[in-house]
Protein backbone atom coordinates (compact mmCIF):
# COMPACT_ATOMS: atom_id res chain seq x y z
CA UNK A 1 0.00 0.00 0.00
CA UNK A 2 2.68 2.26 0.57
CA UNK A 3 4.38 2.07 -2.40
CA UNK A 4 1.59 2.01 -4.24
CA UNK A 5 1.06 5.44 -2.95
CA UNK A 6 4.35 6.81 -3.57
CA UNK A 7 4.31 5.17 -6.98
CA UNK A 8 1.07 7.90 -7.36
CA UNK A 9 2.26 10.94 -5.68
CA UNK A 10 5.45 10.48 -8.39
CA UNK A 11 3.81 9.72 -10.96
CA UNK A 12 1.48 12.76 -10.45
CA UNK A 13 4.71 14.99 -10.43
CA UNK A 14 6.54 13.91 -13.39
CA UNK A 15 3.39 12.84 -15.61
CA UNK A 16 5.05 9.34 -16.86
CA UNK A 17 3.00 7.92 -20.11
CA UNK A 18 3.89 3.98 -19.14
CA UNK A 19 0.24 2.73 -19.23
CA UNK A 20 0.45 0.87 -22.21
CA UNK A 21 4.10 -0.38 -21.45
CA UNK A 22 3.13 -1.70 -18.06
CA UNK A 23 -0.83 -3.41 -19.89
CA UNK A 24 1.40 -4.68 -22.48
CA UNK A 25 3.52 -6.51 -20.01
CA UNK A 26 1.18 -7.74 -17.84
CA UNK A 27 -0.88 -9.35 -20.75
CA UNK A 28 2.61 -10.86 -21.78
CA UNK A 29 2.69 -12.59 -18.25
CA UNK A 30 -0.26 -13.31 -18.42
CA UNK A 31 -0.25 -14.91 -21.96
CA UNK A 32 2.49 -17.22 -21.34
CA UNK A 33 1.46 -18.24 -17.42
CA UNK A 34 -1.78 -19.39 -18.80
CA UNK A 35 -0.24 -20.61 -22.06
CA UNK A 36 2.29 -22.86 -20.23
CA UNK A 37 0.04 -24.18 -17.37
CA UNK A 38 -2.45 -25.32 -19.87
CA UNK A 39 0.44 -26.81 -22.61
CA UNK A 40 1.37 -29.04 -18.99
CA UNK A 41 -2.05 -29.90 -18.34
CA UNK A 42 -2.52 -31.03 -21.88
CA UNK A 43 -0.06 -32.77 -21.84
CA UNK A 44 -0.44 -34.88 -18.92
CA UNK A 45 -3.63 -35.70 -20.24
CA UNK A 46 -2.80 -37.02 -24.03
CA UNK A 47 -0.49 -38.97 -21.88
CA UNK A 48 -2.69 -39.85 -19.80
CA UNK A 49 -0.98 -40.08 -16.99
CA UNK A 50 -2.76 -36.95 -14.61
CA UNK A 51 -5.36 -39.55 -14.27
CA UNK A 52 -3.70 -42.32 -14.01
CA UNK A 53 -4.56 -45.78 -15.37
CA UNK A 54 -7.96 -47.48 -13.92
CA UNK A 55 -6.46 -50.29 -12.88
CA UNK A 56 -7.98 -53.21 -10.24
CA UNK A 57 -7.03 -51.25 -7.56
CA UNK A 58 -9.74 -48.62 -8.59
CA UNK A 59 -12.31 -51.35 -9.66
CA UNK A 60 -12.25 -52.94 -6.50
CA UNK A 61 -13.43 -49.83 -4.01
CA UNK A 62 -17.03 -49.58 -3.21
CA UNK A 63 -18.37 -46.72 -5.08
CA UNK A 64 -19.87 -45.16 -1.53
CA UNK A 65 -15.94 -45.15 -0.63
CA UNK A 66 -14.62 -42.82 -2.91
CA UNK A 67 -14.01 -39.49 -1.82
CA UNK A 68 -15.56 -36.71 -4.77
CA UNK A 69 -11.98 -36.59 -6.10
CA UNK A 70 -11.38 -39.88 -6.47
CA UNK A 71 -14.32 -40.78 -8.00
CA UNK A 72 -13.33 -37.70 -10.61
CA UNK A 73 -9.99 -39.56 -10.96
CA UNK A 74 -12.16 -43.00 -11.56
CA UNK A 75 -14.40 -41.60 -13.66
CA UNK A 76 -11.60 -39.94 -15.79
CA UNK A 77 -8.99 -42.52 -15.79
CA UNK A 78 -11.63 -45.34 -17.54
CA UNK A 79 -11.97 -43.39 -21.03
CA UNK A 80 -8.30 -42.65 -22.74
CA UNK A 81 -10.65 -40.96 -25.80
CA UNK A 82 -12.08 -38.48 -23.69
CA UNK A 83 -8.33 -37.62 -21.68
CA UNK A 84 -6.74 -36.91 -25.13
CA UNK A 85 -9.22 -35.32 -26.39
CA UNK A 86 -9.55 -32.30 -23.66
CA UNK A 87 -5.63 -32.48 -23.48
CA UNK A 88 -5.31 -31.43 -26.88
CA UNK A 89 -7.87 -28.59 -26.52
CA UNK A 90 -5.90 -27.44 -23.41
CA UNK A 91 -2.62 -27.66 -25.56
CA UNK A 92 -3.82 -26.05 -28.41
CA UNK A 93 -5.82 -22.85 -26.43
CA UNK A 94 -2.36 -22.89 -24.85
CA UNK A 95 -0.13 -22.53 -27.55
CA UNK A 96 -2.12 -20.10 -29.44
CA UNK A 97 -1.88 -17.86 -26.07
CA UNK A 98 1.78 -18.03 -26.82
CA UNK A 99 1.76 -15.45 -30.20
CA UNK A 100 0.45 -11.75 -29.77
CA UNK A 101 -1.71 -12.71 -33.35
CA UNK A 102 -3.64 -15.43 -32.12
CA UNK A 103 -4.22 -14.49 -28.73
CA UNK A 104 -7.94 -13.63 -29.01
CA UNK A 105 -8.67 -17.28 -30.77
CA UNK A 106 -6.39 -18.83 -28.05
CA UNK A 107 -8.34 -16.75 -25.06
CA UNK A 108 -11.79 -18.32 -26.64
CA UNK A 109 -11.03 -21.90 -26.71
CA UNK A 110 -9.02 -21.55 -23.62
CA UNK A 111 -12.10 -19.76 -21.49
CA UNK A 112 -14.38 -23.21 -22.73
CA UNK A 113 -11.52 -25.62 -21.15
CA UNK A 114 -10.99 -23.77 -18.40
CA UNK A 115 -14.81 -23.04 -17.77
CA UNK A 116 -15.35 -26.81 -17.82
CA UNK A 117 -12.74 -27.34 -15.48
CA UNK A 118 -13.57 -24.87 -12.97
CA UNK A 119 -17.23 -26.79 -13.26
CA UNK A 120 -15.44 -29.96 -12.57
CA UNK A 121 -13.15 -29.00 -9.72
CA UNK A 122 -15.69 -27.37 -7.70
CA UNK A 123 -18.56 -30.05 -8.03
CA UNK A 124 -16.47 -32.94 -7.48
CA UNK A 125 -14.24 -31.25 -4.94
CA UNK A 126 -10.82 -30.86 -6.39
CA UNK A 127 -8.31 -29.75 -3.92
CA UNK A 128 -6.86 -27.11 -6.53
CA UNK A 129 -10.11 -25.41 -7.36
CA UNK A 130 -8.60 -22.10 -6.21
CA UNK A 131 -5.31 -22.50 -8.86
CA UNK A 132 -8.10 -23.56 -11.49
CA UNK A 133 -10.43 -19.91 -10.76
CA UNK A 134 -7.43 -18.07 -10.77
CA UNK A 135 -6.39 -19.65 -14.33
CA UNK A 136 -9.98 -18.71 -15.44
CA UNK A 137 -10.32 -15.15 -14.16
CA UNK A 138 -6.68 -14.48 -16.44
CA UNK A 139 -8.56 -16.06 -19.65
CA UNK A 140 -11.17 -13.21 -18.59
CA UNK A 141 -8.07 -10.62 -18.06
CA UNK A 142 -7.29 -11.23 -21.50
CA UNK A 143 -10.60 -11.18 -23.03
CA UNK A 144 -11.59 -8.19 -22.09
CA UNK A 145 -9.88 -5.77 -24.58
CA UNK A 146 -12.42 -8.20 -27.18
CA UNK A 147 -15.57 -8.21 -25.05
CA UNK A 148 -17.19 -5.19 -27.64
CA UNK A 149 -15.75 -7.15 -30.43
CA UNK A 150 -17.36 -9.99 -29.46
CA UNK A 151 -20.45 -8.42 -28.27
CA UNK A 152 -20.91 -6.85 -31.82
CA UNK A 153 -20.12 -9.61 -33.79
CA UNK A 154 -21.55 -12.94 -31.93
CA UNK A 155 -24.63 -11.08 -30.44
CA UNK A 156 -25.80 -7.83 -32.04
CA UNK A 157 -24.13 -8.78 -35.57
CA UNK A 158 -22.53 -5.57 -35.82
CA UNK A 159 -19.50 -5.04 -38.08
CA UNK A 160 -16.30 -4.34 -35.87
CA UNK A 161 -12.47 -2.95 -36.14
CA UNK A 162 -9.34 -5.53 -35.78
CA UNK A 163 -7.90 -4.69 -32.41
CA UNK A 164 -3.87 -4.79 -32.38
CA UNK A 165 -2.57 -6.57 -29.25
CA UNK A 166 0.16 -4.45 -28.69
CA UNK A 167 3.70 -5.80 -28.76
CA UNK A 168 6.19 -5.73 -25.63
CA UNK A 169 9.12 -4.17 -27.54
CA UNK A 170 8.76 -1.76 -29.21
CA UNK A 171 12.23 -1.14 -30.74
CA UNK A 172 13.51 -3.40 -34.09
CA UNK A 173 16.09 -4.07 -31.84
CA UNK A 174 15.02 -5.08 -28.79
CA UNK A 175 11.87 -7.00 -30.40
CA UNK A 176 15.31 -9.16 -31.72
CA UNK A 177 16.32 -10.13 -28.51
CA UNK A 178 13.05 -10.66 -27.17
CA UNK A 179 12.33 -12.89 -30.21
CA UNK A 180 15.23 -14.74 -28.94
CA UNK A 181 14.40 -15.15 -25.79
CA UNK A 182 11.26 -16.32 -26.38
CA UNK A 183 12.18 -19.06 -28.60
CA UNK A 184 14.91 -20.55 -26.23
CA UNK A 185 11.99 -20.31 -23.11
CA UNK A 186 9.15 -21.77 -25.62
CA UNK A 187 11.80 -24.39 -26.74
CA UNK A 188 12.92 -24.95 -23.29
CA UNK A 189 9.71 -25.51 -21.63
CA UNK A 190 8.49 -27.78 -24.35
CA UNK A 191 11.23 -29.92 -24.77
CA UNK A 192 11.33 -30.73 -20.95
CA UNK A 193 7.91 -31.36 -20.67
CA UNK A 194 7.05 -33.60 -23.39
CA UNK A 195 10.50 -35.44 -22.37
CA UNK A 196 8.90 -35.47 -18.45
CA UNK A 197 6.01 -36.68 -20.03
CA UNK A 198 7.61 -39.76 -22.05
CA UNK A 199 9.62 -40.70 -18.93
CA UNK A 200 6.21 -40.98 -16.78
CA UNK A 201 4.48 -42.47 -19.62
CA UNK A 202 6.73 -45.33 -19.74
CA UNK A 203 6.12 -45.86 -16.19
CA UNK A 204 2.15 -46.36 -17.33
CA UNK A 205 2.93 -48.62 -20.16
CA UNK A 206 5.40 -51.01 -17.42
CA UNK A 207 1.91 -51.12 -15.29
CA UNK A 208 -0.11 -52.31 -18.44
CA UNK A 209 2.72 -54.93 -19.38
CA UNK A 210 2.20 -56.81 -16.20
CA UNK A 211 -1.30 -57.63 -17.62
CA UNK A 212 -0.56 -61.26 -16.41
CA UNK A 213 -0.54 -60.61 -13.35
CA UNK A 214 -3.06 -57.43 -13.21
CA UNK A 215 -6.09 -59.76 -11.31
CA UNK A 216 -7.74 -60.23 -8.43
CA UNK A 217 -7.54 -63.49 -6.53
CA UNK A 218 -10.19 -64.17 -4.44
CA UNK A 219 -8.64 -67.44 -1.44
CA UNK A 220 -10.73 -70.53 -1.59
CA UNK A 221 -7.71 -72.24 0.77
CA UNK A 222 -5.03 -70.60 3.32
CA UNK A 223 -2.47 -72.62 4.88
CA UNK A 224 -0.16 -71.91 7.29
CA UNK A 225 2.14 -74.65 8.75
CA UNK A 226 0.26 -77.38 7.13
CA UNK A 227 -2.97 -76.26 9.02
CA UNK A 228 -5.76 -74.62 7.00
CA UNK A 229 -7.46 -71.60 8.51
CA UNK A 230 -10.99 -71.60 8.25
CA UNK A 231 -12.42 -68.75 6.47
CA UNK A 232 -14.14 -66.54 9.31
CA UNK A 233 -15.17 -63.63 9.77
CA UNK A 234 -12.85 -61.18 11.53
CA UNK A 235 -9.55 -62.97 11.08
CA UNK A 236 -6.43 -60.99 10.59
CA UNK A 237 -4.26 -63.75 9.99
CA UNK A 238 -6.23 -65.31 6.43
CA UNK A 239 -6.21 -63.51 3.43
CA UNK A 240 -9.46 -63.01 1.82
CA UNK A 241 -8.18 -61.51 -1.73
CA UNK A 242 -5.25 -60.05 -3.12
CA UNK A 243 -5.24 -57.54 -6.14
CA UNK A 244 -2.44 -57.09 -8.40
CA UNK A 245 -2.19 -54.54 -10.38
CA UNK A 246 -1.73 -50.18 -10.02
CA UNK A 247 -3.56 -47.23 -11.80
CA UNK A 248 -0.10 -45.48 -11.62
CA UNK A 249 2.60 -47.85 -10.92
CA UNK A 250 3.67 -51.05 -11.12
CA UNK A 251 4.70 -53.41 -8.77
CA UNK A 252 1.86 -52.96 -6.33
CA UNK A 253 0.63 -55.44 -4.46
CA UNK A 254 -2.73 -54.88 -1.78
CA UNK A 255 -3.74 -58.04 0.13
CA UNK A 256 -7.53 -58.02 2.50
CA UNK A 257 -7.71 -60.24 5.39
CA UNK A 258 -10.78 -61.66 6.92
CA UNK A 259 -11.50 -58.57 8.64
CA UNK A 260 -11.33 -56.43 5.78
CA UNK A 261 -8.50 -54.28 6.56
CA UNK A 262 -6.12 -54.03 3.87
CA UNK A 263 -2.20 -54.26 3.72
CA UNK A 264 -0.50 -52.40 1.04
CA UNK A 265 3.41 -53.96 -0.59
CA UNK A 266 5.60 -53.76 -3.13
CA UNK A 267 6.77 -56.72 -5.25
CA UNK A 268 9.25 -58.31 -7.71
CA UNK A 269 8.08 -60.77 -9.95
CA UNK A 270 10.45 -63.24 -12.04
CA UNK A 271 8.76 -65.08 -15.04
CA UNK A 272 11.67 -67.13 -15.11
CA UNK A 273 11.94 -68.90 -11.74
CA UNK A 274 8.03 -67.88 -11.56
CA UNK A 275 8.41 -66.01 -7.75
CA UNK A 276 6.44 -63.51 -6.71
CA UNK A 277 8.52 -61.54 -3.50
CA UNK A 278 6.62 -58.80 -1.93
CA UNK A 279 7.24 -56.79 1.39
CA UNK A 280 5.09 -54.41 2.94
CA UNK A 281 5.34 -50.52 2.44
CA UNK A 282 5.60 -49.69 5.75
CA UNK A 283 7.25 -52.61 7.41
CA UNK A 284 10.04 -53.68 6.02
CA UNK A 285 10.09 -57.14 8.04
CA UNK A 286 6.99 -58.15 6.51
CA UNK A 287 8.44 -60.19 3.53
CA UNK A 288 7.09 -62.85 1.69
CA UNK A 289 9.24 -65.44 -0.59
CA UNK A 290 6.98 -67.01 -2.80
CA UNK A 291 6.57 -68.98 -5.89
CA UNK A 292 3.62 -68.94 -7.78
CA UNK A 293 2.04 -71.38 -10.26
CA UNK A 294 -0.91 -70.72 -12.90
CA UNK A 295 -2.42 -74.40 -13.26
CA UNK A 296 -5.48 -72.59 -15.72
CA UNK A 297 -6.27 -69.49 -16.32
CA UNK A 298 -8.84 -69.09 -13.71
CA UNK A 299 -6.90 -70.90 -10.81
CA UNK A 300 -3.57 -69.39 -8.87
CA UNK A 301 -1.41 -70.93 -6.38
CA UNK A 302 1.33 -69.08 -4.65
CA UNK A 303 3.35 -71.35 -1.61
CA UNK A 304 6.87 -70.51 0.24
CA UNK A 305 7.54 -68.98 3.44
CA UNK A 306 6.94 -65.88 5.57
CA UNK A 307 8.71 -64.84 7.83
CA UNK A 308 9.70 -68.40 9.25
CA UNK A 309 5.85 -69.78 8.57
CA UNK A 310 5.16 -71.88 5.21
CA UNK A 311 2.25 -70.14 3.39
CA UNK A 312 0.36 -72.09 1.15
CA UNK A 313 -2.64 -70.61 -1.16
CA UNK A 314 -4.95 -71.77 -3.84
CA UNK A 315 -7.12 -68.84 -5.62
CA UNK A 316 -9.52 -68.34 -7.94
CA UNK A 317 -8.71 -65.37 -10.37
CA UNK A 318 -11.05 -62.47 -10.75
CA UNK A 319 -9.72 -60.66 -13.86
CA UNK A 320 -10.42 -57.28 -15.36
CA UNK A 321 -13.30 -59.11 -17.62
CA UNK A 322 -15.07 -59.95 -14.15
CA UNK A 323 -16.00 -55.63 -13.82
CA UNK A 324 -18.19 -54.40 -16.04
CA UNK A 325 -16.03 -51.53 -16.20
CA UNK A 326 -13.10 -53.89 -17.22
CA UNK A 327 -15.19 -55.02 -20.39
CA UNK A 328 -16.77 -51.56 -21.80
CA UNK A 329 -16.02 -50.76 -25.38
CA UNK A 330 -17.86 -47.93 -27.43
CA UNK A 331 -20.80 -49.64 -29.14
CA UNK A 332 -21.81 -47.59 -32.31
CA UNK A 333 -25.32 -48.87 -32.67
CA UNK A 334 -27.19 -50.09 -29.58
CA UNK A 335 -30.62 -50.88 -28.29
CA UNK A 336 -32.19 -48.90 -25.01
Amino acid sequence: LLASLLWLFIDSRKGWHYHDKLNALMRTILRYHVGFTLVLYGIAKVYQYQFGYMGLDRMDVPVGDHSPMRFLWLFMSYSPTYNVTTGLIEMIGGLLLLFRRTTLFGSVISFIAMANVVLIDIAYDVTVKMFAIHLWLMVIVLLANDFKRLLNVLILNKATQPLKELPLFASPQTRKVGYVVKLLLVGYILISTFTFSRGIRQGMNDVREQSFLDSKYIVKSFIVNHDTLPPLAGDKSRWKEMTLGSSYAAGRLSIKDMSDATSRYTYQVDTVKMTLNFQASRDSTDKYVLHYQRPNPKEFVLYGTHKKDSIFVEMRVFGREGFQLGRGKINWVRDL
